[in-house]
């Protein structure tokens, strides 16, 4: 069970407190019941057209966008970045990523490298926290995400 739309929200705020002015969490889909990533991408994208958009996502999920709702849509406006995940290899023609990516920012010779993300999903984090007392997802979310899911004892199962 998902935690309210407040909650995964004020979580988003804690974990990305640390980048300061250069990332803003959006409050774009507490407005919507059904989410689907097209519909949230075009609304950012016609509020803010003076940026080019990239859309991450990790190898685990490019075998599952055939099953999107709008994923060629979405892919025309912010062109996918893929990252590799663990257990999920991507050929060098099939990952558009680092060294593409490096190099369009024009940043071909600044030490960028190819990373793997591990195997670590939300539905992982919540069923770690849902069986202990949060000390599994150590490592996984930032203190103040733990802290916040322990004093409001989210995902508990009953």
């Amino acid at each position: 069970t998902l935690a309210p739309f407040a909650a995964r929200l004020a979580m988003c705020r804690l974990a990305f407190a640390c980048f300061g002015e250069r990332v803003r969490v959006l409050e774009i889909e507490e407005e919507d019941r059904v989410h689907h990533s097209v519909k949230t991408v075009k609304k950012i994208a016609e509020a803010h057209p003076e940026f080019a958009w990239r859309w991450i996502i990790g190898s685990d999920a490019l075998a599952q966008t055939e099953e999107w709702v709008g994923f060629d849509e979405l892919s025309r406006i912010a062109k996918p970045l893929v990252i590799a995940r663990l257990g999920y290899p991507l050929s060098r023609d099939e990952n558009p990523t680092s060294e593409a990516a490096c190099s369009e920012a024009g940043r071909e010779n600044t030490g960028h490298r190819r990373f793997t993300l591990p195997d670590i999903s939300s539905s992982l984090v919540r069923e770690l926290v849902a069986k202990g007392s949060g000390a599994d997802a150590e490592g996984l979310l930032p203190r103040a995400v733990r802290d916040y899911i322990a004093r409001r004892h989210l995902y508990r199962t009953q």
